[in-house]
């Protein structure tokens, strides 16, 4: 647990020691020994220094959670990283730090919470080894009058396997920069994503994965659900370098529209520089089918909860891909929260 940037010991429970190692970042560097360690991986990650918010968090963080699992060992319990703002015009820049050696496997869960006006600004940057596997999740709950602008860095050995899903219901303003660089043969990246917005909020996803060698995959499912004047951006970028061949990567970006005046913007791009791919890329801007809500009204189902079940079915692709009962069932409620408030209008 995490209060307005600061590790918080007395409300934590940390894994026992050994293989898996989680504890602050702070206090990981006061041991000498384990910052020579730190020092070999932290801000290493390509990318740190090109986006103002990601420099300025490495500039001023001052704690975070470092996870290090060494070779074949398993986090069996979901680690939950609860991140808790107190408003009173703060910001914090927790800085978490995942390395997963070789044949390593876990599951974390980034959860950002508050009340207030505030700033969160995190960056999480995730190594893999060879054939680890990372189950990943960062799911923003901000106060309404916060901004969130985060970034997640990834980078991926051999045949190391990581799922990440980003999820986001809070937040005056939502941003965050994502970069995947699959560096080892055969590795693959899942990247998932689920915005829900209404008011005036504005939500913002920069996605890039690089495919720096052959035979890697990739897999992108951005979708999101807006209401009244709120805005969502997705930008997201496929780059097959030239050695990269028999790469298989995919993207798409998916936006209902609950409102006329709310606003989406979609821009996927492919950058290919081999010739032997299987690459594509999509998107989709509109309104709830006439028709799929016809034909619920014509079974006697009223216009808001016809309405509610179409949203509730195109949300749930993601939320169905939470492999975490706990988390999904927060989902659930709140997109639930998010349909009431929308049948409500309607009304």
């Amino acid at each position: 647990v995490f209060v307005d940037g600061r590790f918080v010991a007395g409300l934590s429970v940390l894994p026992e020691q050994g293989r898996v190692m989680v504890g602050s970042l702070a206090g990981m560097w006061r041991d000498e020994a384990q910052r020579a360690i730190l020092e070999s991986y932290l801000d290493n990650l390509p990318g740190l220094e090109d986006q103002p918010f990601l420099a300025l968090n490495s500039a001023l963080h001052a704690d975070g959670v470092y996870v290090r699992l060494r070779r074949g060992a398993v986090l069996e319990t979901p680690l939950e990283i609860l991140h808790v703002a107190t408003g009173e015009d703060r910001a914090s820049y927790p800085r978490h730090l995942l390395v997963l050696e070789d044949n390593a496997e876990a599951r974390v869960v980034e959860h950002y919470v508050g009340e207030g006006r505030y700033l969160c600004a995190p960056v999480t940057e995730i190594r893999l080894g060879a054939n680890a596997m990372l189950d990943h999740y960062r799911y923003q709950a901000e106060s309404m009058e916060a901004g969130h602008l985060g970034a997640l860095r990834l980078y991926l050995s051999a045949h190391a396997n990581a799922s990440t899903t980003l999820l986001g219901g809070g937040a005056k303003l939502h941003r965050t920069e994502v970069a995947a660089h699959l560096a080892g043969q055969g590795a693959h990246a899942e990247l998932r994503g689920l915005a829900l917005t209404r008011d005036r909020q504005l939500s913002d996803y920069h996605v890039r994965v690089e495919h720096e060698v052959p035979h890697c995959t990739s897999n992108q499912l951005f979708k999101s659900v807006l209401d009244d004047q709120s805005r969502v951006v997705f930008d997201g970028t496929i780059k097959v370098h030239r050695d990269a061949q028999k790469t298989d990567a995919q993207q798409s970006s998916s936006n209902l529209l609950l409102s006329r005046r709310a606003q989406a913007q979609s821009n996927p791009r492919l950058e290919i520089h081999a010739d032997d791919v299987s690459c594509s890329h999509g998107s989709t801007t509109g309104f709830l089918d006439k028709d799929a809500l016809f034909y619920l009204r014509a079974r006697g189902i009223g216009e808001a909860e016809a309405r509610a079940m179409l949203v509730y079915a195109f949300a749930h692709e993601i939320v169905d891909n939470t492999r975490l009962e706990t988390l999904q069932a927060r989902l659930e409620a709140l997109l639930r929260e998010r349909l009431t408030l929308a049948q409500e209008d309607l009304a």
